[in-house]
């Protein structure tokens, strides 16, 4: 069997909205009811905790795709990136900067890969670091994170 890396995963919630002067994390590593699933082959990969933080074995050549759920009844913004880069436009930016999915009310949705266009998605893979186009860019300081930051909506 071969071994695979482990890929963090950091989810965090934002009390008001995005841009919102003094909004702040919550929790900085998992927030209660926010789920952040990274799917294989339609199954959830298991989570190991370790030094505070949340990780998933990440095996080289496999697909992946990533669900995001919205415990509230109301509608919330979500900052995804994957190795740093945001999964919309593929820039560096900060959440509260970056572009976000909009999930309803108790709403799931799963992204399947980088935005292309409104309707298309380069897949998610994992691969290694040597492989990596961010190794190949020079900017491997973020690879291997899934972050998640949900905002929730203001009213």
């Amino acid at each position: 069997m071969r071994m695979g890396w482990l890929a963090l995963l950091t989810v965090t919630s934002m009390i008001g909205s995005p841009g919102t002067p003094g909004a702040s994390p919550r929790d900085t590593v998992r927030s209660p009811g926010f789920d952040v699933d990274v799917i294989v082959d339609g199954v959830p990969l298991t989570e190991h905790a370790a030094r505070g933080r949340h990780y998933v074995e990440a095996l080289e050549g496999r697909e992946y795709a990533i669900r995001l759920r919205n415990p509230l009844g109301v509608r919330v913004a979500v900052a995804l990136s994957v190795d740093g880069l945001n999964t919309i436009d593929a820039r560096r930016s900060s959440a509260s900067d970056a572009r976000k999915w909009v999930l309803g009310p108790h709403e799931t949705v799963t992204i399947s890969g980088w935005q292309t266009s409104s309707g298309q998605a380069r897949r998610f893979y994992f691969t290694t670091e040597a492989r990596s186009y961010f190794q190949w860019l020079g900017q491997t300081e973020d690879l291997g994170t899934i972050s998640a930051v949900f905002f929730r909506e203001s009213v």
